[in-house]
């Protein structure tokens, strides 16, 4: 390492400096060993994931939520999954309203997962979750038979399901409608502030990344982070909480922190983070960006 990016990546750590607790979470250029033992159970089939019960689905959030991209994709090797997330480039999810990695994990190629006897089909540009049987679902023919259902994402599906919830038929002004917020400081950084909705789950989720490959060139070096800022909070129809993340001081192509993700829809949230980016490399020592991005519900 030559001078320069000595001094370079010296800045960077002191732009973007805390401890080794607070980086747990966060997306970097790291080992991706972890522990893939988990205590609930799953299969693939159909080529799609399959939860026998509401509880396997539920605890595999509570595992899934935490990790990182590098991480799902260790999981989904040890299942043998091929997920949307791995299938489909990123700029493809987007498209049509995937966001969040947890969720493009979750499903297949075609939006499909298998919770508790029953195959959920998400359509998130139409905001619907179509609903069937497991006994009557044929892959060849779909959701078209008869018996099929169509929710709303808005919906807690699985309360519907399982009735615990009817399922409304108005008030529908009064849920978090689905929200995301870009910030785009130049060519080669993109972030973004999300709350996914998709009625088997909903996550708030704040990522912030290269998109040219520049980290990979021997000419650039990046620093990113992200850190929570005022008073963030969650609240849904049975729990609520409070959260708040420190930034990571390591040079990485993406971070990402995710500090809600359920099966339950949330009925009130405040999700606040300052996004910074500084870039050195030939020409172009020391450029330095910072923004705050905000997206909530009262």
């Amino acid at each position: 390492m030559n001078k320069i990016y000595l001094t370079a990546f010296l800045s960077i750590l002191t732009f973007i400096g805390c401890s080794k607790s607070d980086t747990e979470t966060l997306e970097k250029n790291q080992d991706t060993t972890f522990n893939v033992q988990f205590d609930f159970q799953v299969e693939v089939k159909n080529d799609m994931l399959s939860f026998p019960t509401r509880e396997d689905y539920d605890l595999a959030l509570d595992y899934l939520g935490p990790m990182n991209s590098q991480e799902f994709e260790v999981w989904e090797n040890k299942l043998g999954f091929k997920s949307m997330r791995s299938v489909l480039p990123l700029v493809e999810r987007e498209s049509i309203g995937i966001f969040d990695d947890l969720l493009a994990t979750l499903l297949n190629k075609e939006g499909v997962i298998e919770i508790s006897g029953n195959v959920l089909k998400l359509n998130s540009t139409q905001e619907t979750v179509s609903v069937i049987d497991s006994k009557e679902y044929d892959k060849s023919l779909g959701f078209k038979n008869k018996n099929s259902k169509i929710f709303s994402t808005d919906d807690n599906v699985l309360d519907i399901l399982e009735g615990i919830e009817k399922q409304p038929l108005a008030l529908k002004s009064r849920y978090c409608p689905k929200r995301k917020l870009s910030w785009h400081p130049n060519s080669n950084v993109a972030s973004k502030v999300v709350y996914q909705k998709a009625g088997f789950l909903n996550s708030l989720v704040a990522s912030i990344q290269n998109v040219n490959g520049a980290f990979e060139s021997e000419k650039e070096t990046f620093g990113l982070s992200l850190i929570t800022v005022g008073n963030n909070f969650w609240r849904n129809k049975k729990r609520n909480g409070t959260f708040s993340k420190p930034t990571s001081s390591a040079t990485s192509s993406r971070k990402s922190y995710r500090p809600y993700y359920s099966s339950r829809r949330l009925t009130s949230y405040r999700f606040s983070v300052e996004f910074k980016a500084q870039e050195f490399g030939q020409g172009n020592q020391g450029s330095f960006h910072k923004r705050v991005v905000t997206i909530d519900c009262n």
